[in-house]
């Protein structure tokens, strides 16, 4: 296999694959973006039109900006007890929100710690509960 035109996946299973999957969005003049949110002017998620194909250096680039760095959101995470599950939220809001792929919005944060919790909460009173 030639892996001078391979794509790096997303480390992790669970974050899109922007750029680097068979996904992708066309805007109404042929131009091909990474993200079906992302159909805007902002030359960081396009990679290509439909006249001249992909531009597999920058959906590389992407991948790079994507993949490269680890996720983060209020206080960098510094005591999140999710820290080691959280998905990192969707890449296009994280960009619309900071500019910053890998920055999570704090609202998101706070939504899913309330989240997680309470699914913790179930968890341990259906595990307490005896179910036959």
């Amino acid at each position: 296999m030639n892996c001078e035109n391979c794509l790096d996946r997303p480390i992790l299973t669970h974050k899109c694959g922007l750029g680097t999957g068979a996904g992708a969005s066309i805007s109404v003049d042929g131009k091909i973006y990474a993200c079906q949110e992302m159909t805007t002017n902002d030359e960081l998620f396009e990679i290509g039109n439909i006249y001249d194909g992909e531009n597999l250096e920058k959906r590389k680039k992407l991948s790079s900006l994507f993949n490269s760095k680890k996720v983060y959101g209020l206080d960098n995470c510094k005591g999140c007890k999710f820290d080691k599950i959280c998905d990192g939220a969707c890449v296009a809001n994280n960009y619309l929100w900071s500019k910053d792929l890998n920055r999570i919005p704090d609202m998101y944060c706070y939504w899913q710690q309330i989240l997680l919790d309470e699914a913790i909460r179930i968890c341990n009173v259906l595990g307490s509960e005896k179910n036959e």
